[in-house]
């Protein structure tokens, strides 16, 4: 199940919509942006908004955590379980 970390501490547990993977657009969904992506290994990937710094948007203390570097604003982590990208 692919993890969702937002801004404010928060981490939820999302599932794609059709219940096997994410589009896209529900990646933009829940970025909020145009998607970057960082493969941390065994199949998952850590999207963000690639422009998150130019919108000045807050810093991710647990999605940063989770990635291994800094990033700003909601921080999804997907794996091969939801269909990888």
């Amino acid at each position: 199940m692919a993890k969702w970390y937002k801004t404010n501490g928060d981490v939820e547990d999302v599932k794609p919509e059709n219940g096997k993977k994410f589009t896209v657009e529900e990646w933009h969904k829940y970025v909020g942006g145009y998607c970057a992506h960082t493969h941390l290994g065994s199949g998952n990937y850590a999207l963000y908004d690639d422009e998150g710094h130019l919108k000045s948007l807050k810093y991710n203390e647990k999605g940063s955590a989770r990635v291994g570097y800094d990033l700003v604003g909601p921080v999804l982590v997907i794996g091969k379980e939801d269909g990888g990208l």
